[in-house]
């Protein structure tokens, strides 16, 4: 060990953890997205089965944040900004998502929508490579300071051409960090991917690189629950389960059952606990 090395190592450059606070004081309350559902300053992935509606699901959770609405019956402390990037959506298909969620909502103020929403739909795809992508989701992460940003789906989003591969997880995950950093300090990241089950013990995990269960803040699952489909609006819809799989200190600790409903016109998701034996 040379003595400059031995210098460097004698003088701390970064300050302790105040270890004795933490302990003996009252923590300071978590920092919430959703209260109770989504905390704040994280990156949680959020897998689904085909069909279960995770990008309505997500749709719903930014519409509601525009204006401050309840989410799966949790009301944010106030109104909050999105940036969604949508690659795996059509855009017929997102302005429906945006309709049902808008008319469930008793068609809340659309310029406060504009105002706190930003959606960039199947343009990514467009951009020649990786750079020019990280360089158009770093510019209007920088521009519109967002509260949340959503991806849909990692795979498409991040340009990922090995969905299995552990390294090429890992740099999309860094990227993904660093994007956050640089929307707010606070920033929460909602990624979607997909999720798999295996058929002969049941376990779920996320699709592809176990990168994205090891980096990642917290996980949430959401597929098909027990139950027929029934009509709404012309379509069949079926109840979805939400379950935490991997749980910080803080977050969505119990199962939920999510429930559509058509009002005026559109779609309310109405939330309750889930419990196994329920259909």
């Amino acid at each position: 060990m040379t003595a400059t090395y031995r210098s460097a190592m004698s003088t701390p450059t970064s300050t302790r953890s105040p270890l004795g606070d933490w302990l003996t004081t009252t923590p300071p309350p978590p920092s919430w997205l959703i209260p109770d559902i989504l905390p704040a300053g994280r990156m949680i992935v959020l897998a689904g089965s085909p069909g279960a509606g995770k990008s309505f699901l997500s749709y719903s959770l930014a519409v509601a944040g525009a204006v401050g609405a309840p989410f799966l019956g949790s009301r944010p402390e106030s109104p909050f900004r999105t940036l969604y990037f949508d690659e795996e959506n059509a855009p017929e298909d997102a302005a429906e998502y945006l309709r049902w969620t808008w008319n469930g909502l008793q068609q809340p103020s659309v310029a406060q929508i504009e105002g706190n929403l930003w959606h960039y739909g199947l343009q990514l795809s467009r951009l020649p490579n990786s750079l020019a992508r990280a360089e158009f989701m770093g510019a209007a992460a920088a521009a519109h300071r967002p509260d949340l940003i959503i991806i849909d789906t990692a795979t498409p989003v991040c340009r990922i051409e090995d969905e299995n591969d552990n390294a090429e997880a890992s740099r999309a995950i860094a990227f993904l960090r660093r994007l956050r950093a640089v929307a707010a300090p606070n920033c929460t990241l909602l990624i979607l991917k997909h999720m798999r089950i295996d058929k002969d013990s049941g376990h779920r995990d996320i699709r592809g690189a176990k990168a994205w269960s090891g980096e990642c803040d917290g996980i949430l699952f959401q597929e098909k629950a027990p139950g027929k489909p029934f009509p709404i609006l012309g379509r069949k819809f079926s109840s979805t389960r939400l379950s935490p799989q991997k749980v910080r200190a803080f977050g969505l600790q119990f199962p939920l059952k999510i429930t559509p409903t058509e009002v005026s016109g559109g779609i309310h998701l109405a939330a309750s606990p889930y419990y196994p034996t329920q259909s």
